[in-house]
């Protein structure tokens, strides 16, 4: 109450820092508390439960998960909250950095088919998954504009693929922030019978960006829940694939 009155004093800010902190701390607690529950519990339905979210949010690693998971009982395994760890398992493996990327078809904006299939063998594609009320992605796409600019006559191809569920707003955003000039995809993330590609390439969290080179392998994830860091570090490998070798 006090910053919202105006106080920028060093006390005050020393006190937010101080309870910043305690709930940091307080948050690794109670981690400690789950996994050690987790893993003294294979025969308890709250396990799957309690690691869903760790490891849907990527807070838990893939191996860390694995483990948890071949420990449980055969009846927690089949549960239901043990079944949607063993699917987002699945799809974690098959949407890596290395594995071949999932093969999809959407129509774009203009009403083309477009297929993942069609850029093998030919160009390298780059996924960007976003919404037009996400405000993180819409921050990066001067970036994405960019790269795009600069590596498309390359060989590089970039597919928007929106979490958008209205179309007006989508096709607003796509307008606004000029990136026609590219494919776009209305995927709604809440109606579509594949959640807008959420689950099979694994997605937590949007903006994610995802390169796929000539033979159709993943080679990278960026930003959001990527592992391989953000669409700065993308920038430098796309430099090395066009321009360095």
């Amino acid at each position: 109450k006090a910053r919202e009155n105006g106080d920028t004093s060093i006390a005050i800010k020393n006190k937010r820092t101080e309870i910043w902190n305690n709930y940091l701390e307080c948050r690794e607690q109670s981690k400690h508390i789950d996994y050690t529950f987790i893993s003294t519990h294979p025969d308890s339905y709250l396990s799957p439960y309690l690691m869903g979210y760790y490891f849907g949010s990527r807070k838990l690693s893939l191996d860390s998960a694995e483990l948890f998971f071949n420990r449980f009982h055969k009846k927690i395994q089949n549960s239901g909250f043990g079944r949607s760890i063993y699917d987002q398992i699945i799809n974690r493996k098959l949407s890596a950095t290395g594995s071949a990327a999932p093969m999809f078809s959407k129509t774009d904006m203009n009403g083309k088919e477009i297929s993942l299939s069609l850029f093998k063998d030919k160009s390298y594609v780059l996924l960007d998954f976003w919404a037009s009320w996400c405000i993180p992605c819409r921050e990066i796409t001067p970036r994405l504009q960019e790269l795009y600019q600069k590596f498309h006559s390359k060989g590089l191809e970039v597919i928007s693929i929106s979490w958008d569920s209205d179309k007006k707003a989508w096709t607003e955003a796509v307008a606004k922030d000029e990136i026609n000039n590219w494919y776009n995809v209305f995927a709604d993330i809440f109606h579509a019978p594949d959640k807008g590609l959420k689950d099979k390439y694994a997605i937590t969290s949007i903006p994610a960006l995802i390169l796929i080179d000539k033979e159709g392998i993943i080679i990278g994830r960026y930003r959001g829940d990527g592992e391989d860091g953000d669409e700065t570090v993308l920038y430098d490998k796309l430099n090395k694939i066009f321009v360095d070798r």
